[in-house]
């Protein structure tokens, strides 16, 4: 969970005068070159989907912009990737989630492990008499530990992993929802209350203890990540009770799920909030509101990985005007998707209430008070302080009556240090402008 920005870290409500660009839409390529950043997933989003593994993906990156899955991990999956879809096709998951859970139990080695009798396999089957007969734990597909595993014996156990996870508990399916996906990876591992607490102290509910789980979530976002420094609420369990906090050297299975899902380019990335910004993806959304969030997704993970930086940077939006520029921001993605806020010669909205106008006038876009409305993603959010329309950011996912917005202009009191941030602050929320 990213930590609320409150109001005085971001100020957009001047208006100053714009200058004359060149109105252009998003090409299905550029749609295409989002970097997929893990922390914009949203419970309550469709499935992620793909094909064969491409290694030259530029998606394979954390919130902070570091690869995920380094190269050695790379090479074996793509060794790998075969079996794992062999497996998941014969049983009906994702094969992405055989490999997230094959990383995090294992590495993916290929080699038995030396850990019976507690648990065998490289999926880790716990030892016990229930696994040991309905899988054959102690059959020719188990070999002693160390001895590499045979084509054959790493298919058989991938089968197995791929049956326990769709039917002896965690019950994924083969076109899972995001929060389903989550849900099979905690019940793999196990759902202790210690994982609920952490999730509902991060902001989530008691039924999203995945949101809790290191080995589900482990370096999803900064509150969640052991490299800033030893976090005594992101605890992962030992086994038993033994509770000891998380370490940096491994990912969360989701965070590697999401991270094999956004690089298998074949079949449509899955980004924030679940919208494939594929532009014939068949959602429920349309294609100016996928674009809205794909863009701004795009946008967010520059600034988290360094691309672009506090400074200069701000003035792309705000066409070298120094100025306050959330609504600047907003105007910007809405042209790149080829569906600007103002029709004309010039596409820039600098005032947040002259957003809110756009949306009052009931013509191309629409404006709904908060009262009585449920935003989607795509919609703009307009924040008041009681006298002011003093901020504007974009909804990019909905769950349950929490809303997750991207914004520009956030993070500082000054504009030039501000920068385009992820934010889940909607007390202040007075509706929103719609493009539909």
């Amino acid at each position: 969970m990213v930590k609320k920005i409150f109001k005085p870290l971001f100020l957009c409500f001047i208006a100053l005068a714009t200058q004359t660009p060149v109105v252009s839409a998003l090409s299905d390529a550029q749609r295409n070159l989002f970097i997929l950043g893990i922390n914009y997933f949203d419970s309550g989003a469709p499935s992620c989907s793909g094909g064969t593994p491409n290694l030259n993906s530029t998606s394979n990156t954390d919130y902070a912009g570091r690869s995920i899955l380094k190269q050695g991990d790379l090479k074996d999956l793509a060794d790998n990737s075969a079996t794992y879809q062999q497996a998941a096709s014969q049983v009906g998951i994702p094969w992405q989630a055989l490999a997230a859970l094959h990383y995090r139990e294992s590495n993916f080695s290929t080699t038995e492990p030396d850990t019976k009798p507690v648990a065998v396999g490289v999926y880790q089957f716990t030892y016990n008499v229930n696994n040991r007969q309905k899988y054959n734990l102690d059959g020719p597909n188990y070999p002693a530990g160390n001895q590499k595993l045979t084509a054959e014996q790493f298919l058989a156990q991938s089968i197995d992993a791929a049956n326990f996870v769709k039917n002896d508990g965690a019950g994924l399916g083969a076109s899972p929802e995001v929060s389903a996906t989550k849900g099979a990876f905690v019940k793999y591992n196990g759902e202790p209350q210690t994982y609920v607490d952490q999730a509902t102290a991060l902001g989530y509910t008691s039924s999203e203890g995945y949101e809790g789980s290191p080995y589900v979530m482990n370096i999803a976002d900064p509150p969640r990540d052991p490299s800033n420094g030893p976090l005594a609420t992101w605890l992962q369990g030992r086994g038993g009770n033994n509770f000891t906090p998380a370490t940096a050297d491994q990912y969360g299975a989701f965070v590697v799920f999401a991270s094999i899902a956004g690089i298998t380019l074949s079949g449509g990335t899955c980004g924030a909030s679940g919208v494939n910004c594929n532009a014939n993806a068949t959602q429920n959304l349309g294609s100016i509101r996928q674009a809205v969030v794909c863009i701004a997704q795009a946008e967010l993970s520059k600034w988290n990985s360094g691309s672009l930086k506090p400074g200069t940077d701000y003035k792309i939006y705000s066409e070298a005007t120094p100025e306050d520029w959330c609504a600047d921001f907003a105007s910007w993605v809405f042209n790149q998707a080829g569906y600007p806020l103002k029709e004309g010669p010039t596409w820039r909205i600098s005032g947040v209430d002259a957003v809110k106008a756009v949306g009052e006038a009931n013509q191309r876009f629409h404006w709904h008070d908060k009262s009585g409305y449920i935003p989607k993603p795509g919609d703009l959010a307009i924040h008041n302080d009681g006298k002011t329309d003093y901020h504007v950011n974009i909804v990019v996912g909905i769950s349950g009556n929490r809303v997750t917005l991207i914004g520009g202009n956030q993070g500082s009191n000054d504009f030039a240090q501000s920068k385009v941030s992820r934010d889940s602050l909607q007390n202040d929320i007075i509706g929103y402008v719609t493009p539909d």
